[in-house]
């Protein structure tokens, strides 16, 4: 018997607006196996079905939904979404390929970085199927070398362990890859999240069109990389480039 996660009749229910997340609070009980590795049926008070989802015990963030409708996680499942999300990227050589919630596949972050391919898990539920994930990115993307940068500290609310290796291949600390018309060398290891904050990039990419071939004077930016591009589009004529970066150790803010 299929596992179901009965909501509560009272409270407000960030489903009914499209919200793929279902928080403990509005859990009223759950019936059947408390599993991470498999898919649940969420229903509200009355027994009408609300979606299907991935259970995690642990997390505040109880289920998230990949589905509206009655569906089973599985490995076919997991391939198919895979494929769909790089066709919708296309062939650029650096993206984000996979963006967890908004390609169906709660808690996975994929990123391409040319011949390398960068992801990330942070749900309980995807953790366990960490095997088939690895097994379909090799698949589906066919890289030279796969890293995990699973290092997030949200990891820990969900009762796991931070990890950050490679995963097939050999990764020796930088690369360069081609981000527009910029070249950026990257530490897809040890870096920041999974190599790049792909979230800003169209803003990005209008600032940088905003920059070309004028004089521009950058301050208090937080991303380095942003002067980089934004350099590369502006004129080589350049009085002065003052970059305030700041960074947060041990709890104190430094100021480079």
């Amino acid at each position: 018997m299929r596992t179901i996660v009965e909501l509560k009749k009272s409270g407000t229910h960030r489903y009914l607006m499209g919200h793929p997340w279902i928080y403990a609070s509005e859990v009223a009980r759950v019936k059947g196996e408390l599993s991470s590795r498999e898919s649940v049926a969420v229903k509200d008070a009355w027994g009408r079905l609300v979606g299907s989802g991935l259970l995690s015990p642990q997390s505040e963030i109880r289920v998230r939904l990949f589905s509206r409708k009655e569906m089973v996680f599985d490995e076919a499942l997991l391939q198919a979404r895979l494929e769909v999300a790089v066709k919708r990227r296309g062939a650029c050589e650096c993206c984000r390929v996979v963006w967890s919630e908004a390609d169906g596949l709660p808690g996975l972050v994929v990123d391409r970085y040319g011949e390398v391919a960068v992801f990330q898990i942070l749900h309980a539920a995807m953790e366990a199927w960490r095997e088939e994930i690895v097994k379909c990115l090799a698949n589906v993307l066919q890289p030279q070398v796969l890293i995990e940068r699973s290092d997030a500290s949200v990891r820990e609310k969900e009762g796991l362990k931070r990890r950050a290796e490679v995963v097939q291949g050999s990764y020796r600390g930088t690369s360069c890859h081609q981000v527009g018309e910029v070249k950026l060398e990257l530490d897809l290891l040890k870096g920041q999240k999974t190599g790049l904050i792909w979230i800003r990039w169209k803003i990005i990419g209008k600032v940088a069109r905003l920059a070309r071939g004028r004089r521009v004077l950058i301050v208090f930016l937080t991303w380095a990389g942003l002067g980089c591009i934004v350099h590369g589009r502006a004129r080589n004529q350049w009085r002065r480039w003052i970059l305030l970066w700041r960074r947060y150790a041990k709890g104190k803010r430094i100021v480079n």
